[in-house]
């Protein structure tokens, strides 16, 4: 439960005897079926250097991932499709973004003297737009490596899959539980579309696709939005302000966006299944 407090305990070697155990408390800030967010209180050096150890070493050991490699032209069809249209829709999402934060953000003000004086406001104005092109360029990168990753299947970073140990500060971590809020909700907001869209998915790579690693879900899509824009210089106040427009955008193209998805996902898959009694018999699925 969030609020509650918690104790973690665990050795630095588990395959000595003889290994120091530690103990530290903590307060539990995220709570998800891929696992949980502990706030720490106090942690010593000691402790953080063995944290930060094994959590390089759980990035440097992926799970194993059967070798498919599916050539099919119905998938091929299908992927470039809906790449197509989720680029799209995301392309309209980042314009207007940007768009719309600069000119909330431009409140560049007069001294007495006549000299223009730089708000927070209007350094973090300037910083987005100086790093307009290398936003763009890696939040579309990061979504479509996620559908190239399915598409191949190719093995997931083990943070979609709940599987890694992530050391954030206090900074980072409301980063990261506002981006996880914004994710449930416009989650909750298209929850039956997402549903159909991720058991088509799996039907289609035939292995299990959930919402975490749905290239086309606003998981991956968030968390592509929150590493683009992490590196930009914005005072802490205005953050709220920036993820909120990002948000609202979402939250209202989400409908439409998924709409498409799945509609594009089910006219491809069964324009092209055999005639019944034709061939080989295949299941036809709704």
């Amino acid at each position: 439960t969030r609020g509650a407090s918690a104790t973690i305990e665990f050795k630095a070697d588990a395959q000595r005897a003889t290994s120091d155990i530690y103990q530290i408390e903590g307060t539990i800030v995220y709570v998800s079926s891929s696992g949980l967010g502990v706030s720490l209180r106090n942690m010593p050096t000691t402790v953080r250097r063995l944290l930060e150890s094994a959590s390089a070493r759980l990035a440097n050991n992926p799970v194993d991932v059967a070798e498919r490699h599916p050539s099919n032209a119905v998938a091929t069809a299908l992927f470039a499709s809906c790449s197509k249209h989720l680029r799209a829709a995301l392309e309209r999402i980042e314009s207007e973004f940007f768009d719309t934060v600069t000119k909330q953000l431009a409140d560049g003000r007069l001294s007495v003297s006549g000299s223009v004086t730089i708000t927070p406001r209007q350094a973090a104005r300037l910083a987005l737009q100086d790093a307009h092109g290398e936003f763009r360029a890696q939040f579309f990168a990061e979504v479509e490596s996620s559908i190239r990753r399915l598409q191949f299947d190719e093995a997931e970073p083990l943070a979609l899959l709940g599987r890694d140990l992530q050391i954030m500060d206090d900074a980072e971590l409301e980063h990261y539980l506002t981006v996880t809020r914004i994710i449930e909700r416009v989650e909750a907001s298209v929850g039956p579309q997402l549903g159909e869209l991720e058991r088509r998915l799996s039907l289609l790579v035939n292995r299990s696709v959930e919402s975490a690693t749905n290239p086309f879900g606003p998981a991956v899509v968030c968390r592509a939005f929150r590493g683009a824009i992490a590196h930009v210089s914005i005072a802490t106040e205005l953050w709220p302000g920036i993820y909120q427009s990002f948000e609202e955008l979402l939250l209202r193209d989400a409908p439409r966006i998924y709409h498409h998805l799945t509609k594009a996902l089910s006219s491809l898959r069964f324009a092209t299944l055999p005639r019944a009694g034709a061939g080989d018999a295949r299941e036809t699925v709704a």
